[in-house]
Order: structure tokens, then sequence, then C-alpha cells
């Protein structure tokens, strides 16, 4: 009986420590993601529409960047 309820209390702990550690990945990506915003809107400042393509490989390779990172 005791080892059923110790059994129990483990897995809520591991349950809760899941839920926090995507909680704080996902947070850590809307952060990043949030991040590249602000630089890509001061970059668009500095730069004419007609260069803007050259920031759409950049974003891709950011995406790839952080979604590798949440992998590891």
């Amino acid at each position: 009986m005791v080892n059923i309820f110790m059994m129990l209390k483990i897995k809520g702990k591991f349950i809760l420590f899941n839920i926090l550690f995507i909680l704080t990945i996902t947070s850590l990506v809307f952060l990043k993601i949030t991040i590249f915003k602000v630089i890509k809107i001061l970059l668009m400042r500095c730069f004419s529409p007609t260069s803007w393509w050259l920031f759409k490989p950049l974003k891709t390779l950011y995406i790839l960047i952080v979604y590798i990172n949440y992998l590891r």
C-alpha cells in the first residue's frame, strides 16, 4: 500500500517536472522568436523593402537552430 502511494507521488513529481520543462522550453522559444521579430523590425527600418528578400533564409535558419536546440 505504501509503495503504491510512493509510486504515485514520484509519478506526480515527474509529470509536474515535465509540464514545467515544456512550459520553460515554450517560453524560451517564444522569447527567441520575439527577439527575432524586434531585430527584424530594426533591420526593416535600415534596409529598403527590395533588399528584404535577403532575410528570408535567415529566418529559416533561425527557426532551424531553435528547433535543434529544442531537440537537445
